[in-house]
């Protein structure tokens, strides 16, 4: 095995830079040559050649070449057998291997061109000859090195040879090779494929060991690992969960493992979060999420995916189409269905099929019939999924006659009935009343008959109440389905049915003795992006609620009226009539259709998916409710969309009895409000007929609404922090004596915390910046490095002003740096380096000769120090010994200034443990004064204010101000609560968060708050 040296961490860390360099210090320009040194340059031609894959030519090139091949065109050859590969070709490649064999064989034993050859061969499937490849060694190595293992190892997991990928992986091991990236993919790839989940966990330790833990690549190998690996699926949420990055491999993989575990709704979740995190989708993406979309009605999803895809390269791609079409279909959408189908420019027979069942599903198959009548005229040959579509729609729909025509018709086009077919046919006799002829077709099939069609003729025994035909089908489903609950409980309802309450004790006995438990009902209903789930007799919860009793019992009333009476027939016969009606009233499709009635807007659809069939009397309550309610609802059960859209009543005596239902819906759908005045601020703009006053406009900021508001009540919080003085507090037992004077409680002031990011200093808010340390109006700044570096380079040179969409080639031809829409030449870091190399020298000397230990706050005091420019912030800060901190110094032009001086001068140590210390020790002893944060952007300055006040229980006061959202979990976009709940900002403090660029929120903001409390220059 390879072995590492461990690594131990002090508690005494510090950012030490002692590189020696044997060279004397030398100008920019040698340094920088000597950093990049080059190799000569190879055949430019040549090398074009080979990227375009004009092969030949290139050959021709190498062959007429009167050098001979040495190590400096390893890199020619290493693009040519690339080509090779993309092109599958072997001609040109064993061309090229002929004629270095003939000039400098041992140039093949180079690890690159080895690697190559083995993945070109394995490419054009040919492992015999890439195996050869790999086991020569005449160059006398004793192992392959790691490149050629993991070619080798890729080339055998490519062609299938999932036993031969984990035995060279072990072979690796014992060779002391340690494998890549590639090698432990491929390895876990093998693991999937020979189901060899114990492998697969010794390989993930061997990741651990290696420390490649960090890698895209084996994270995603890693999480499909355990994603396809049965019973593994914990194991990889924990894996993606501790994921450093995850690219839309990772999520595809996640989502499609969701799918596959039946878990739609935590499926449907990580694609809303994987769309927050602005990672894009793909095709695999789409067409994993929207067949679940329909399964479970998520239409508001489904839809979303369509602008997506409309929006996307994909909007043609005729297998997605189809994912889309069918989600429609399923969701009881079939107009926005039959729009994807008029709209493909290019269709198959999937997107015929899909829309023929699509039309057969939601019951209209006179559409289903004419579209199948275009699609012959159309030269479409039909297959078996298409007359399964046309039989099962001719089922629920009544057509016996057109069923049986279509039945025998599809031979013609040489389509063979299967056990699908069959079962139609049989579904089809026994709606129709002809269950016994159903049942001789059951009886005569040239194959064993299915459990759905068994199903289907018990069915058919429940509608026409057929016990004894019943028993003998349900004798056949419990041999072939003896854990299908659905069937006993269908055979239980029909002897319920009956009135033979005996059998149906019989049969939910026979149900305990074998261990088998009735399926509860369940529904589900999106509302915007969240799926709510309904359980029969279940979320107590919700039907416990006022609003749902309330809106329950006129709806009850308003049912009743358009002649509605709950059916109670098959609920059990022991208990009284009151019981049996809240039972039945306790499926979970009611459920669900209330709670949408409620959360939905008036006319809005009504979409459930239910697991189950609807029962009769929840059938009959849907149409009244339908009625009563005009909505639109959609049931979408097992194969079928049930739509209730009643027609309005038109005679007189009917209006009236509308008018009695409206008003009952009316009051369900407006409710009472409360009565704010008083307790709520009115909304008032500013009104410009008083003229242009300022100070009043910003003032109205709080009453404007959204974002004015915020930046309105940002204002306040501000003020309230600026005014607050010790003598504003009771005086505690445990004061010391000067705390309890009366003159020293009043000059005792808030400690302020500022907070930005270098952006903003980049910008002319750095002006507004310097005036409030100028006139010491903050406490403690901590900021990125390019907060302090731009504020330097400015006093140097200046920033210009140029435009968002300026093209960053072209910006980079002519030396120029763009910071959204500021310009900064690269002159400006130049002339940086200029300056503060020398003052680091003597900060060494100072470190040497006096013992001057560096923090990176004491570097900065000492830069502002040395700037010597009253424009510069912190020229002010180190005047008014205001620390600024930055824990990040070496993230940064600045950063690239110490790297270079350690090359230089090396030696000069900054300890940044000393600054965490500092840094916290403004917050925890801040006491007896109170805190409070204005932070600007996010990162860095935010975090570690928020946590150095989370040392002293809480800041007093905050005001946030940036663009970012929270909805990815970052802490840029975190809002003050969220800060609350880890204790960096006390429960009772006063906070905001301003939505808005702080280069237009912030001027403003100091405009009302710092500014009128200093007395201008000019006064």
């Amino acid at each position: 095995m390879v072995m590492f040296p461990a690594i131990s961490l002090s508690t005494n860390i510090t950012v030490k830079t002692n590189i020696t360099v044997s060279a004397t210090p030398t100008p920019r320009t040698t340094t920088t040559q000597k950093l990049h040194k080059t190799t000569p340059p190879l055949d430019s031609t040549l090398k074009s050649l080979c990227k375009l894959g004009k092969l030949e030519e290139a050959l021709s090139v190498i062959e007429s070449s009167k050098r001979k091949p040495n190590d400096e065109d390893i890199e020619v050859f290493s693009l040519f057998l690339h080509a090779c590969i993309s092109t599958k070709s072997l001609e040109h490649a064993q061309k090229l291997r002929s004629h270095i064999l003939r000039s400098k064989p041992s140039l093949l034993q180079n690890p690159t061109l080895k690697s190559k050859l083995i993945t070109l061969f394995s490419v054009c499937g040919q492992l015999d000859e890439a195996r050869r490849v790999f086991n020569d060694q005449t160059s006398g190595e004793a192992t392959p090195s790691e490149p050629v293992w993991v070619a080798m190892a890729i080339g055998y997991s490519r062609n299938g040879f999932s036993t031969e990928v984990l035995l060279l992986y072990s072979n690796m091991l014992l060779h002391s090779v340690k494998p890549g990236n590639f090698a432990f993919s491929a390895a876990l790839k093998a693991c999937v494929d020979t189901s060899d989940a114990f492998l697969g966990r010794a390989i993930h330790a061997q990741i651990v060991k290696h420390d490649e833990e960090a890698d895209q690549v084996v994270n995603n190998a890693l999480l499909k690992f355990y994603v396809e690996c049965g019973g593994c699926f914990n194991e990889a949420l924990k894996v993606f969960e501790v994921m450093p990055q995850r690219n839309v491999v990772s999520w595809n993989t996640l989502i499609a493992g969701f799918a596959g575990q039946g878990r739609v709704f935590e499926m449907l979740d990580a694609f809303r979060v994987m769309q927050g995190e602005a990672m894009g989708f793909s095709w695999v993406t789409l067409t994993t999420v929207l067949p679940v979309c329909g399964q479970v009605t998520a239409l508001h999803s489904g839809k979303e995916i369509h602008g997506q895809i409309l929006k996307s390269k994909k909007r043609g791609d005729v297998p997605l189409l189809n994912s889309l079409m069918d989600m429609y279909a399923k969701c009881g959408t079939i107009g926005y269905c039959r729009k994807v189908f008029d709209r493909m420019q290019n269709k198959d027979l999937t997107s015929w099929n899909t829309m023929l069942s699509g039309y057969s599903i939601n019951g209209q198959i006179d559409e289903a019939m004419a579209l199948f009548d275009e699609m012959i005229s159309n030269n479409i040959r039909p297959d078996g999924i298409t007359f399964v579509a046309l039989l099962s729609g001719c089922s629920h729909s009544g057509l016996t006659s057109e069923g049986n025509r279509l039945f025998h018709v599809m031979q013609n086009y040489g389509v063979k009935p299967s056990l699908e077919h069959y079962a139609c046919l049989v579904d089809m006799l026994g709606r129709s009343g002809k269950i016994h002829e159903g049942l001789a077709v059951a009886e005569s099939l040239p194959m064993k008959p299915s459990g759905s069609i068994w199903g289907s003729l018990l069915n058919s025994c429940r509608l026409y109440g057929n016990v004894s035909l019943a028993e003998t089908v349900a004798e056949r489903l419990f041999e072939i389905e003896p854990n299908n609950s659905g069937n006993y409980v269908m055979l239980s309802n029909i002897y319920a049915n009956a009135g033979m309450w005996e059998e149906v004790k019989r049969v939910r006995e026979m149900m305990a003795m074998r261990g088998i438990k009735k399926d509860a009902g369940c529904s589900w209903i999106q509302i915007k992006h969240r799926i709510h789930t309904f359980v029969a007799g279940g979320s107590t919860d919700f039907r416990n609620s006022a609003e749902f009793c309330r809106v329950w019992s006129e709806l009850s009333n308003a049912t009743k009226k358009v002649g509605y009476v709950p059916d109670t027939e098959v609920v059990l016969h022991d208990i009284n009539e009151e019981m049996k009606t809240m039972w039945v009233c306790g499926h979970s499709e009611r459920l669900a259709a209330v709670y949408a009635l409620i959360n939905t807007g008036e006319g809005m659809p009504v979409r459930i998916t239910k697991n189950l069939r609807v029962c009769v009397d929840c059938h009959s309550w849907m149409k009244a409710v339908s009625r009563v309610t005009r909505r639109l609802i959609h049931v979408c059960a097992p194969r079928t969309v049930l739509q209730f859209l009643e027609e309005l009543l038109s005679s007189m005596g009917e209006a009236k009895e509308d008018n009695v239902v409206l008003s009952s819906v009316h009051s369900t759908v407006f409710k009472e409000s409360e009565n704010l005045e008083g307790k709520c601020t009115k909304i008032e703009g500013y009104d410009f007929n008083q003229g242009v006053n300022y100070h009043q406009l910003l003032k109205s900021m709080v009453t404007t609404g959204f974002q004015a508001s915020n930046l309105g009540d940002a204002i306040q919080v501000i003020n309230q922090m600026l005014d607050w003085r010790l003598a504003d507090e009771p005086v505690v037992d445990d004061c010391s004596e000067e705390e309890r004077d009366l003159g020293y409680r009043r000059s005792v002031t808030c400690k302020v915390f500022l907070g930005f990011t270098s952006n903003l200093i980049s910008s002319g808010v750095r002006d507004t910046v310097r005036f409030l340390v100028q006139h010491h109006m903050v406490d403690v700044i901590v900021t990125t490095t390019g907060g302090i570096e731009e504020d330097l380079i400015k006093c140097l040179a200046p920033t210009y002003k140029g435009d968002f969409s300026l093209d960053g080639a072209y910006l980079r031809s002519k030396g120029l740096n763009r910071i959204g829409n500021l310009l900064v030449p690269n002159d400006n870091y130049c002339k940086f380096e200029d300056w503060i190399i020398p003052i680091f020298d003597q900060m060494l000397t100072e470190q040497n000769n006096e013992n001057v230990i560096w923090t990176p706050s004491k570097l900065i005091a000492r830069l502002g120090k040395e700037i010597k420019n009253e424009s510069s912030y912190l020229y002010w800060a180190y005047k008014n010994n205001i620390p600024v901190f930055c824990p990040g110094l070496t993230d940064g032009s600045l950063g690239d200034m110490l790297y270079f001086h350690s090359f230089r001068n090396p030696g000069l140590i900054v300890d940044i443990v000393q600054d965490i210390r500092a840094m916290n020790g403004e917050a925890v002893h801040a006491s007896p004064r109170k805190t409070g944060m204005i932070i600007l952007g996010g990162g860095l300055p935010k975090h570690h204010i928020c946590n150095a006040n989370m040392m002293r229980n809480g800041a007093d006061y905050a005001v946030f101000i940036n663009t970012a959202q929270e909805f990815d979990g970052s802490d840029s976009g975190a809002r003050p609560d969220e800060a609350v709940s880890w204790g960096k900002i006390r429960g009772s403090a006063k906070t905001v968060k301003v939505h808005c660029d702080a280069t237009i929120a912030f001027p403003l903001l100091v405009a009302e708050t710092f500014a009128p409390r200093v007395k201008p220059c000019n006064q």
